[in-house]
């Protein structure tokens, strides 16, 4: 897992010009919204904790026609939001570009509302709120990105701890057979408050079952092609400094967190036990 970069643009001045493209019809309903969505951006760009509080939205009251108007900025976008998500990621890492950064799965297919637009209309094109994810996280997120007034996701915008390691992978014998049984685990760099985030983060999206599931076929060959090592005279010395290369390669591209990359450390670890498999 790493950080999506931010585009950092002035995002009031992006919505009153996303509502100056509008149609005339579209324009009118939206410009006497502007100093509401305003207070609503203020709100989330600098005190987001009590975003988190707020019982429901700004325009929670307001017609069903207002609200649909405000996603509407979104579902029928003009030349200006057009070009935003045209070139959104060329401003994103290579993992990000790759990988949804909610799982590290999946191809991010499309940008989730990360405060979802219908319950919060106001943030439909508020671009902090954008954030890539698969298809499968995107429906998963329905659910909810709020538990009990604080955050169920990981923001990965915003939240800056995703440097230290916290994901880890035992490799466990079952009958002969092996696997990876992953697990969390609190670094002393991180809080209480976020550590709690993240574990709320993998439960929601049962992370850590989809791994071991996913993890199988990378485990058998990468065991095989060891085995293979081992066959032709490798030493435990030189395959574990192999693995550890390999390891360090994975985390520069994709972060300490990517359970692929868990792959190697976890042989390196219990290299006797698979000599003997």
């Amino acid at each position: 897992m790493i950080n999506c970069n931010y585009a950092a643009i002035d995002e009031y001045q992006f919505f009153i010009t996303v509502v100056g493209e509008k149609q005339q019809a579209s324009q009118r309903a939206l410009n006497p919204l502007v100093p509401r969505v305003t207070n609503a951006y203020q709100t989330y760009l600098n005190n987001f904790a009590a975003l988190c509080l707020q019982p429901a939205s700004l325009f929670v009251a307001d017609l069903p026609e207002v609200r649909d108007v405000l996603q509407k900025c979104y579902g029928s976008p003009t030349l200006s939001f057009k070009q935003f998500k045209s070139d959104y990621y060329d401003n994103q890492p290579a993992a990000i570009v790759e990988l949804c950064p909610y799982c590290m799965i999946d191809t991010p297919y499309s940008l989730d509302h990360y405060v979802g637009q219908t319950e919060f209309p106001e943030y439909s094109i508020l671009t902090k709120n954008l954030v890539p994810c698969c298809l499968r996280c995107n429906n998963e997120k329905n659910k909810g990105w709020r538990t009990n007034s604080v955050k169920t996701f990981i923001n990965f915008y915003d939240d800056r701890f995703l440097q230290h390691r916290f994901l880890f992978a035992d490799l466990m014998i079952n009958a002969g057979v092996p696997s990876l049984q992953f697990r969390l685990s609190q670094p002393a760099q991180i809080t209480n408050d976020q550590f709690a985030l993240i574990n709320r983060h993998f439960v929601a999206l049962e992370l850590l079952v989809k791994y071991a599931k996913k993890s199988n076929n990378r485990l058998t060959a990468e065991i095989q092609s060891i085995k293979d090592f081992m066959a032709a005279g490798r030493t435990n010395a030189s395959i574990i400094e192999d693995l550890t290369i390999r390891y360090r390669s994975s985390v520069r591209q994709y972060g300490p967190n990517y359970w692929e990359s868990l792959v190697y450390p976890a042989i390196a670890s219990s290299l006797p036990v698979v000599r003997h498999l």
